[in-house]
């Protein structure tokens, strides 16, 4: 078991996939120090490649140390769950874990056992993130964090300024975006991040 911490911040890194991750890994570990703590040893952020990250990285599992960690600001990279399905469609598309039918995709998907929906379920048996790094505006999540806005100078913000955007509002019409939303693990992370429900328009 492992965990995303700095020590010297105190904040506690929840990692989810397609969410900037390499990037944001990065400036946490160069910028706050922000280190891998395993059971009885502490490995530096500095991967190789994202292979590198996913083998050592254990983010998931972060409310394990909740209770040892309870003091620390707890903070979770995360972007629209619209966007964020879409892109976990793509993906199962290439890996050809699913047909290229993006509306039975949508009918047929169990929320609570599909990233990135499926962490609600464990928030709700120990805690929700005091902060949200967001995807689409991650300098200004940067600044908007207690822990991490002293640090976000201008190196920081460079490392962010590269283009995040890409289509997928294509992707809805209204049913589809009210199947998926009505799902009440959906509506809580719409909830907790501030995205609206509107937002794939």
């Amino acid at each position: 078991m492992r965990i995303n911490i700095s020590d010297s911040c105190k904040f506690v890194w929840w990692n989810v996939g397609a969410c900037a991750s390499r990037t944001t890994s990065s400036v946490l570990g160069k910028y706050y120090d922000m280190w891998i703590k395993g059971e009885d040893e502490g490995t530096p952020v500095g991967f190789k490649n994202w292979k590198d990250f996913n083998d050592n990285s254990d983010g998931g599992y972060v409310h394990e140390y909740y209770t040892t960690y309870k003091d620390y600001t707890t903070i979770c990279s995360v972007r629209n769950p619209y966007s964020w399905v879409v892109k976990e469609f793509d993906d199962r598309v290439k890996q050809g874990v699913v047909e290229d039918n993006f509306e039975k995709y949508i009918k047929e998907l169990k929320p609570e056992k599909t990233p990135p929906f499926r962490q609600v379920v464990e928030w709700e048996s120990k805690r929700y993130p005091d902060y949200y790094i967001k995807f689409e505006d991650l300098y200004g999540s940067f600044k908007d964090i207690p822990v991490l806005a002293d640090r976000a100078n201008d190196e920081v913000k460079e490392a962010f300024e590269w283009d995040t955007w890409r289509e997928w509002k294509s992707y809805y019409n209204e049913e589809l975006a009210n199947t998926l939303y009505n799902s009440s693990v959906v509506k809580k992370l719409f909830e907790v991040t501030d995205y609206k429900k509107d937002s794939w328009k």
